[in-house]
């Protein structure tokens, strides 16, 4: 019976302590928690947005009233209704000033300001100012057009520089 008892608290500590690494021992730290997406998950507290990585450790407290996975090298935050960009750290690479920022198409992501378009590029740095109407990328042609009163116009690439 002493030995039964010895082997049930056994499995029982066991059972527990792999349920503990497997699911975390949340202890009431967090909200909700998404699904593990490339090695991060979304967490919330309190309606803020933050993010873990697969070891539980916390790379953005829940601060945000949003926060994307990663796509590429950052994920899109939204502070005070104004989007922003984190890397894989937690370090904010883009304060969180734009109206919008779209997905990467190609080398480029539309960013909207004050209802102006421009672009940032892969880094993060601002290529094109939002003073646009509408911004694209001519992959052929190697320019952008850009209108903005109704004109359009052409930027060659050496004509827009990187700012960061």
């Amino acid at each position: 019976m002493f030995k039964q008892n010895k082997i049930f608290i056994g499995v029982a500590a066991v059972l527990l302590l792999f349920v503990v690494i497997v699911f975390g021992f949340r202890s009431g730290k967090y909200d909700q928690q998404e699904e593990f997406v490339r090695g991060f998950a979304v967490v919330s507290k309190n309606g803020k947005f933050g993010m873990i990585n697969e070891s539980g450790q916390e790379i953005v407290p829940p601060q945000y009233e949003s926060v994307s996975y990663f796509i590429g090298s950052f994920a899109k935050i939204k502070e005070n209704g104004k989007f922003g960009f984190i890397d894989k750290t937690g370090k904010v690479v883009i304060a969180p000033k734009y109206d919008q920022i779209y997905g990467y198409n190609g080398e480029y992501a539309k960013v909207i300001l004050n209802g102006k378009v421009g672009l940032i590029d892969k880094e993060a740095r601002e290529v094109i100012a939002p003073q646009y109407d509408a911004v694209s990328y001519n992959i052929i042609g190697d320019y952008f057009e850009v209108a903005r009163n109704g004109q359009v116009s052409k930027l060659s690439k050496s004509e827009v520089s990187p700012r960061s």
